[in-house]
């Protein structure tokens, strides 16, 4: 058998009572009269028997709590190891969706940066492109030029015919100035 709990002091308790009304001098319905003092026989009647059983029943509510706790640590444990792996993967998704941010910011940067290169070289080139045209534009045409060549190649033989008479004159100087 058990051993009595802390609590229980063989046939006393040290719970607390209803306290008895004061002594006042208003009429009572004799029901009530006779409810209240037989509610103070029940209640310690009542209480050695919870306490006595509490006594016995210890060891076994004991074994009973500690089943019960034993169980509800294994179920916590189940359910906090199948929360844990979501959460784990949840995290490590977090971590790797940063760090794949992180990557295409740079990436992002880095091609902004070609990006403005290329605008730099394109916009050269456009300006290129409009001074040749322009330079086009003042160029004369095919028949133009081919006029003004013929008038350069007429002007180019007048002047090598009037070279090679020049040097036929020379050389008829230095002829006569050998002869004299």
């Amino acid at each position: 058998m058990a051993a009595p709990s802390k609590g229980s002091n063989g046939g006393n308790t040290n719970s607390p009572r209803l306290s008895k009304p004061s002594v006042t001098r208003t009429a009572m319905n004799p029901e009530t009269k006779k409810g209240k003092e037989m509610l103070p026989f029940y209640q310690d009647r009542v209480l050695l028997k919870v306490n006595d059983q509490l006594a016995r029943g210890e060891d076994m509510f004991v074994l009973l709590l500690m089943g019960s706790l034993l169980k509800e640590s294994t179920r916590m444990a189940y359910t906090y190891s199948r929360g844990k792996f979501p959460a784990l993967k949840a995290i490590t998704t977090t971590t790797k969706l940063k760090k794949d941010l992180e990557e295409a910011k740079k990436e992002a940067k880095q091609k902004s940066t070609q990006l403005s290169e290329v605008n730099k070289q394109l916009l050269a080139t456009k300006k290129l492109a409009e001074d040749l045209r322009k330079e086009i534009n003042d160029m004369s045409s095919t028949a133009q030029v081919e006029v003004k060549n013929e008038a350069l190649t007429k002007d180019v033989k007048s002047l090598k015919d009037e070279r090679e008479g020049l040097w036929n004159l020379l050389s008829n100087l230095n002829k006569d100035k050998k002869v004299l």
